[in-house]
């Protein structure tokens, strides 16, 4: 049975959160999968989650586990991406010498949001079969801006160059748990991933600068602008399955099949110039190229993720995750985002960019996640969690004639604690990540061989963000509260509660009809498997660490 008076303030509520949110950026190319993490006791215990799986971010990592919840709940968590650098030494060939390409963020605020609504008749153990939920996710990079500017005065030379890359990305989804028995459940989601990809470069090359005045001239000048963008919808689906083994254990497992495109398009714009010597300056190459209405080629690949959790005590829990992930293409096969096609006039094949790649493929990959939970007193919830993020990317082994994602294994650590008595839930905590590896930058010497455009160089990155949920609460209750006043009704709250208490009074009588119809021969306590009413799983609030079958899944 739906709770139609919590559901519509809860939705209410979780809208107003993902409205006003921004969208978050996605770096493309970096193959990195497991930067940021989603979901806040999740993201505390560095995405080990497969194998808990007891709130509302389920939806996203097993959606299984909606079977297995005790009761309809919300969940939310807004993250600040505070710190993110990302470091490219000598990416930048520049006829002075060699330049680091740099990157500072700018905060974003990824998010996600879920409301999970429990229905069908309460069972003899006071809970309903059936778990629905609607999430909205961002997982989140943000957008990366690189600027070198260089001037030689008494050589009468200046470079300059501005990359900036972003790729916006937010996912839809519906998902459906059923428990199949008291300890197992399975689960399906499908969700609408809508993803913008830009890319922008502006290059300024001068050489011969001539003081004149308040200005300069220049007897010889390159001036380059490219533009690219990609947009793409795809349909995901995944499915779970979610296993309490025995009060101690539970296994969890994860499939993502490869996306499946709804819709996509792209478009390469080029424009180039430039001059020799001479007064005035001859224009010796111009060139102008804009392609649109192309075929974007950029898929999801296919994932899988296992997890398992072990509940040494009621208040200590250790999870663990494994997750593959497919390869993309192939070195003899690429993936070529932006679709270009082959100038009908020049016979050449237009650039996206000269810091982007044109066709790339990306390898098998896997990642692990370790997390910790821990309640003290029954009202401080501790997670604590490390993991890897590895790079997809093919290695980089010498001089290259085309622009190839860098290759950055990253290794991450989170820790989150908070407060939960009632319906005062609240937490906070902080992840990073650090990586190092080699790509690729361009080659200063103008008269390198073709095969030599891009040598090996060094890159760092990191990113540190924080996060709180919590925040869902309140605001459902106040959207509560409002429907309440615009239905007229004073007495709204006072009244779902008594519709809830009668549904818990007739589920605690089917109880006893189930114990009086039971064989005689049973004994008396196997009768009662769901135990006295002060056994019975609570319907409301989050359940820290306490398997919600622990008495039932040995039976």
């Amino acid at each position: 049975m739906w709770d139609l008076p919590r559901a519509r303030a809860e939705l209410l509520a979780l809208a107003l959160l993902a409205l006003l949110a921004p969208s978050a950026k996605v770096h493309a190319q970096d193959l990195n999968y497991n930067t940021f993490l989603i979901g806040t006791r999740a993201m505390g215990m560095g995405g080990a989650f497969t194998g808990i799986a007891d709130d509302p971010s389920t939806a996203y990592h097993n959606p299984a586990g909606l079977g297995l919840l005790l009761s309809s709940a919300t969940s939310a968590n807004l993250s600040v991406i505070a710190i993110e650098g990302y470091t490219i030494e000598g990416g930048y060939g520049s006829i002075l010498g060699p330049r680091d390409l740099e990157h500072d963020a700018i905060p974003s605020l990824p998010i996600f949001v879920g409301f999970g609504q429990k229905f069908g008749d309460r069972d003899r153990f006071g809970v309903r079969q059936h778990g629905i939920a609607l999430s909205v996710v961002r997982p989140a990079l943000i957008r990366r801006s690189f600027e070198v500017d260089v001037f030689d005065a008494a050589r009468g030379i200046g470079d300059s160059i501005r990359i900036e890359h972003e790729e916006s990305q937010q996912w839809y989804g519906v998902s459906y748990g059923i428990r199949l028995s008291p300890g197992l459940a399975i689960g399906v989601g499908g969700w609408v991933a809508l993803r913008e990809l830009r890319h922008e470069e502006e290059q300024f090359v001068a050489a011969g600068i001539i003081p004149v005045g308040a200005s300069r001239t220049a007897d010889r000048l390159l001036a380059r602008q490219s533009e690219a963008t990609a947009s793409n919808i795809d349909l995901v689906f995944r499915v779970g399955f979610l296993w309490q083994i025995d009060p101690q254990w539970r296994f969890g497992a994860m499939i993502q099949p490869a996306g499946i495109s709804i819709s996509n398009s792209a478009t390469i714009s080029n424009r180039e110039g430039r001059t020799g010597t001479g007064v005035p300056p001859a224009v010796e190459e111009l060139s102008f190229v804009e392609q649109d209405d192309l075929a974007s080629d950029y898929p999801l690949p296919w994932q899988l993720r296992v997890g398992a959790s072990h509940a040494f005590t009621d208040d200590l829990r250790l999870a663990l995750d494994v997750a593959l992930y497919a390869p993309i293409g192939s070195a003899g096969n690429p993936v070529e985002t932006f679709g270009a096609q082959e100038d009908p006039v020049t016979g050449e094949m237009p650039s996206p960019g000269r810091f982007i790649p044109a066709e790339w493929h990306a390898n098998i990959t896997a990642n692990v996640a370790v997390g910790l939970d821990v309640l003290i007193a029954d009202v401080v919830p501790l997670q604590a969690g490390i993991f890897t993020d590895l790079s997809a990317a093919p290695s980089i082994d010498g001089p290259s004639a085309i622009f190839q994602p860098a290759q950055v294994h990253g290794f991450g650590a989170s820790l989150a604690g908070g407060f939960h008595r009632g319906d005062f839930d609240v937490q906070i905590g902080a992840a990073g990540v650090f990586g190092w590896g080699t790509g690729l930058g361009t080659n200063p010497d103008p008269n390198a061989l073709p095969g030599e455009a891009y040598l090996p160089r060094s890159v760092q990155r990191y990113t540190l963000y924080f996060f709180i949920s919590g925040t869902e609460r309140a605001a459902a209750s106040l959207v509560r509260e409002i429907l309440g006043d615009l239905d007229g009704d004073e007495n709204a709250p006072e009244a779902e509660q008594q519709e809830q208490a009668a549904e818990e009074q007739e589920a605690a009588r089917q109880r006893e009809a189930e114990v009086e119809a039971a064989p005689a021969d049973v004994p008396p306590d196997e009768r009662s498997l769901g135990g006295s009413d002060a056994d019975q799983p609570a319907a409301a609030g989050p359940k820290y660490l306490r398997s919600p079958w622990a008495d039932l899944a040995t039976e």
